[in-house]
């Protein structure tokens, strides 16, 4: 009981390209923490107060200039905040998505044609997104902790 009060104070934004990714959230079933979730497309760095760390969520689009702003974002959101998390899932592994990837210093990622079957895919993708979910979890707390003691 005690660990779910003290998770429920976590607020964690979460920036995505994709319109379902608090469906996709939901998968987790972590509904005790407080999820902020944010379209890429609706973001503006200057409008949008983001308290610390962010979780980025980026799948690949079809689109190349949906995907460019997505990078772009990443890229001058992690200049200031180098404790956000990046996750994303690549269409394939040719080697424009895989430098790509390397350039956003990305924290997990996917390649979908590597789960060729829906079930692997969103089991491996559930694994991934909940494991950064509770690293940026521990890391505000850590940060927290440090706070509170000075």
């Amino acid at each position: 009981m005690t660990l779910f009060w003290r998770i429920k104070m976590y607020h964690i934004p979460v920036i995505s390209n994709q319109e379902n990714i608090a469906d996709i959230l939901d998968e987790l079933y972590l509904e005790e923490l407080d999820f902020q979730v944010i379209s890429i497309f609706e973001f503006n760095t200057r409008q949008e107060e983001l308290d610390g760390p962010v979780l980025f969520y980026f799948e690949e689009d079809e689109n190349e200039a949906k995907n460019r702003l997505m990078q772009q974002e990443i890229i001058k959101h992690r200049k200031n905040h180098r404790d956000s998390f990046t996750m994303v899932v690549l269409r394939s592994d040719n080697v424009a998505s895989l430098r790509k990837a390397l350039e956003l210093h990305v924290d997990e990622a996917i390649i979908r044609s590597d789960y060729p079957r829906e079930p692997d895919y969103v089991k491996k993708r559930q694994e991934l997104l909940r494991a950064l979910v509770y690293r940026l979890i521990f890391q505000k707390k850590t940060t927290f902790e440090r706070l509170k003691l000075e």
